[in-house]
């Protein structure tokens, strides 16, 4: 739980960045590259096919791209050797074999549309999910989609 809120934490204080500093009118599109090597991030709950939290190792890379008008796009991939564990603890109760997750931010005069979609392998279980909301210009969450699939 404490990664995944690190990781929401640095996301949410770039985005706030790339809005407060966002080039002027007339400015190119900017962008901005953060490469994390081997810091584990926790990308949320395997239930109904694990109890407890999904945590990949790995590879990781964030790009933030901002334009002249204001808006921004943002995604983010890790990759890596994947564990379950207790939130509440951070104990590991289970090792998988391999991780990956995609995160993905835009907004558009005012919208944001958060996307993201994950495959984990675990001995005997393949964890798939994939979602996307939408956060509207007046602060009204849309949820347009969240599966989970069990292999």
């Amino acid at each position: 739980m404490k990664y995944r809120s690190a990781l929401i934490t640095v996301m949410a204080m770039t985005a706030g960045a790339l809005i407060a500093f966002a080039a002027p009118a007339g400015a190119t599109t900017q962008q901005q590259k953060l490469h994390l090597d081997g810091v584990p991030i926790d990308i949320g709950s395997a239930l109904p096919c694990l109890a407890g939290d999904i945590v990949i190792q790995g590879n990781a890379h964030d790009h933030f791209f901002t334009n002249p008008n204001g808006d921004f796009w943002e995604n983010a991939t890790i990759e890596g050797a994947a564990t379950l564990v207790d939130p509440s603890t951070g104990a590991v109760l289970e090792v998988g074999t391999h991780g990956e997750a995609w995160f993905g931010i835009e907004s558009n005069n005012g919208a944001m549309v958060n996307h993201f979609k994950d495959s984990v392998n675990f001995p005997g279980v393949q964890v798939f999910q994939s979602g996307q909301f939408v956060v509207l210009p007046n602060g009204n969450v849309h949820i347009t989609r969240f599966t989970t699939t069990c292999g």
